[in-house]
């Protein structure tokens, strides 16, 4: 979890697993544009061109995958799928 993520830093938005369904940014990277000083601490960032609010407990540093875990298990992974 980034809580002060620094302007021009690469973020990953995240949510957790019962609220994830229904965010559409979740998953997705983008840039911080503004880094929220103040309560409540929120953070502009650009994701795909477009300029969104996310609360600071949301962001993460961005992984390979930018749309894995977004469907399928609470984790995202591809937990008990094994070899046979």
């Amino acid at each position: 979890m980034l809580s002060a993520p620094r302007v021009g830093q690469g973020v990953q938005v995240w949510y957790g697993p019962h609220t994830r369904e229904a965010m559409p940014w979740h998953g997705k990277a983008g840039t911080v544009v503004v880094s929220g000083r103040g309560r409540p601490r929120n953070h502009l960032v650009r994701i795909d061109g477009q300029q969104v609010i996310v609360p600071a407990g949301n962001l993460r540093t961005p992984t390979g995958n930018q749309t894995k875990h977004t469907k399928g298990t609470p984790h995202g992974d591809d937990a008990g799928a094994g070899d046979g």
